[in-house]
């Protein structure tokens, strides 16, 4: 069995992903107890791990990665990790730590029928988009909307009583951020293959090495943008709700806020540009690069209440990243997916 193998079914890289949006939550409720932030950081970490497993075993099994010619490396088409292996592991991995998590969140919530509420709708959704809607339908980005929304939403129950409006902000700035990852990320990355591809259904082609965008995949750009308008909105609303923020505190905040707007929108330009040669390597590293600022974005709450975990969480997130990344791939910033 091949430990780098099943990293790479899992897509090990990507954790933080999963992690950081679940992690903000308690550390913006005033959660200061290690032991309860680092299981929590276990659990959405391994939660990640299978249900990303699950897509790669399942996209597997129904023949769409033996097809897709960037997918030749892949350990389940190279013979590295055994399928039958796989689909045990995966399979009963996943049913252990949605176990686990359901017994975490009737132990900590706040609101427990709505945190378990909110995770079940996120899992049916979850597995609407694995067992099939990720590759037969250009609507594939739905499903995994809702599937960020209501994880968060789930988790925003452990530690709130209340949706309140900076929760209804930052739930939607999630959703958001997931959204646009399957919308366009996810169709540019695999709009050379044979499954359902928004980018060939609104024209996308490349002559003579050359990326042509229409138009409606140029707007598209308005499906990542309000993001920094989402974002800004709960911090505004949660800076009211904390009360008593230093004046420091804000000048940091702001700063921090736009540096990472700007980002955010200079890679969404880089995307979205009509007319580009075509690399899919130089594709991916914006891509991969877009994802990850956009959810540093989302630090911006943490300044209020945790300042020092911001910091903390950027370290992580970027040396995980590039340490799976050599592990799996060999690269540092651009999977190999």
């Amino acid at each position: 069995m091949s430990v780098v193998g099943f990293l790479r079914i899992f897509r090990a890289h990507s954790a933080p992903l999963t992690v950081l949006p679940v992690i903000i939550i308690p550390l913006m409720a005033g959660v200061k107890d290690v032991v309860h932030l680092l299981t929590l950081w276990v659990l959405t970490t391994i939660m990640h791990w299978m249900s990303f497993g699950h897509n790669s075993v399942l996209d597997w099994e129904r023949g769409w990665d033996r097809k897709d010619p960037y997918k030749k490396h892949f350990p389940l088409n190279t013979g590295e990790v055994d399928p039958v292996t796989a689909s045990k592991v995966i399979n009963w991995g996943l049913s252990g730590i949605v176990a686990l998590l359901v017994v975490f969140m009737l132990v900590n919530a706040k609101r427990p029928e709505l945190a378990v509420a909110s995770f079940v709708i996120a899992l049916q959704l979850g597995h609407a988009y694995d067992d099939g809607l990720d590759k037969i339908t250009v609507w594939k980005w739905v499903p995994v909307f809702g599937y960020g929304y209501f994880t968060t939403l789930g988790f925003w129950f452990v530690y709130f009583d209340t949706l309140t409006d900076f929760g209804f902000w930052y739930t939607l700035s999630v959703g958001i951020i997931v959204e646009y990852q399957i919308l366009y990320e996810g169709e540019l990355k695999d709009f050379e293959t044979e499954e359902a591809n928004l980018f060939r259904v609104l024209g996308a082609r490349v002559e003579n090495g050359t990326l042509i965008l229409t138009p409606p995949l140029v707007l598209l750009f308005l499906a990542r943008a309000p993001l920094v308008f989402t974002v800004m909105l709960g911090l505004s609303s949660y800076c009211r709700w904390v009360g008593g923020i230093s004046f420091t505190t804000y000048i940091m905040m702001i700063i921090y806020y736009c540096a990472f707007s700007l980002l955010v929108l200079y890679f969404l330009v880089q995307l979205h540009l009509p007319r580009r040669r075509y690399d899919r390597n130089r594709e991916l590293r914006n891509m991969a690069t877009e994802e990850m600022v956009s959810y540093f974005l989302l630090f911006s709450f943490l300044f209020p209440k945790a300042p020092l975990a911001v910091p903390v969480l950027l370290l992580y997130s970027v040396g995980w990243l590039a340490f799976f990344n050599r592990v799996q791939w060999g690269t540092v910033v651009r999977p190999q997916v």
